[in-house]
């Protein structure tokens, strides 16, 4: 059980450019939820002791990936810069990048911060690696918590969030599918399978087939990497060569990927559908975003 927060800062509508959109080794597009954890990680870290920031609600109102097409491919638009120190061109580092259109939804806890003087701090971070371009229209919304137990502070909130789509876990979605699926599958088949567009014959009761395009489920569903699962033993800081921490224990880790469904933010009962925390597992190496029961 986490603790409903004392506020909520509202970062609303914030363009950030250039954001990194590989952010797993299997798929591409908005970026990591982690990314987002990380950043307001990072911008608690910047308000001191007496507040402190935890939860993000993430809200994309637009999405604009720097790519091209080439005949039936697409392919991310590259670039050589900045300059080398000579003068000359340095040479491509592929990347995927995007320009977003964000709202973030934070949780705050203790002190309640100036909403300008937050919005400031937060445009001289990098969000998934993107710049932010100037924030205006922050705000802080104290919570009545008795009231929030209903989710009213977040419905009246929500109408302001629109046009926008909300990124929430479905793993609950992706264990039950894998349930129906034959035993020899894996959560990795049932994951696929739920993210394919499908395309075959499809017969329908007292009529003619046809051939038809699908998905399985429903909604806007899609596999989003969450989080990273160790796959070695944890070592000692400075134990591995070239890590880039001396004073921080290391382990290496793979990606760990879970079922997303894009919502919109009027169809979410409240926090507890909406904000992402950390939560950690270090005995079994398992660190993950996931949503948390807030309300008592």
């Amino acid at each position: 059980m986490h603790k409903i927060p004392d506020h909520l800062l509202v970062l609303p509508r914030m363009r950030v450019i250039n954001v990194n959109c590989v952010s797993g080794p299997l798929t591409w597009g908005f970026p990591s939820v982690t990314a987002f954890c990380g950043f307001v990680h990072a911008l608690s870290r910047k308000l001191g002791d007496q507040t402190v920031l935890d939860g993000v609600g993430i809200i994309s109102h637009s999405f604009e990936p720097q790519a091209y097409q080439s005949g039936y491919e697409k392919k991310f638009s590259q670039t050589r810069n900045p300059l080398e120190s000579d003068g000359s061109t340095a040479g491509i580092i592929e990347e995927g990048r995007a320009h977003v259109t964000v709202s973030l939804i934070i949780g705050v806890y203790g002190g309640k911060p100036d909403a300008d003087e937050t919005a400031t701090l937060a445009e001289t971070l990098r969000l998934a690696g993107g710049s932010i371009l100037p924030v205006s229209g922050a705000k802080v919304i104290s919570l009545d918590k008795f009231a929030e137990q209903d989710g009213k502070t977040y419905k009246k909130l929500a109408r302001k969030l629109l046009p926008g789509f909300t990124l929430t876990d479905r793993s609950d979605l992706l264990m039950e599918h894998h349930k129906n699926m034959p035993e020899e599958k894996t959560l990795l088949d049932a994951l696929f399978d739920l993210s394919a567009m499908k395309h075959g014959y499809i017969e329908t009761e007292g009529s003619k087939g046809e051939w038809q395009t699908y998905r399985e489920g429903s909604g806007w569903l899609v596999p989003i990497p969450v989080g990273y699962a160790g796959i070695s033993p944890l070592y000692q800081p400075g134990e591995v060569a070239n890590t880039r921490d001396k004073e921080t224990p290391f382990r290496f880790a793979e990606a760990i990927y879970t079922l997303g469904q894009w919502k919109s933010p009027s169809k979410l009962k409240g926090l507890d559908e909406l904000l992402w925390f950390y939560t950690s597992d270090a005995k079994n190496g398992i660190y993950a975003c996931k949503h948390k029961k807030i309300y008592e």
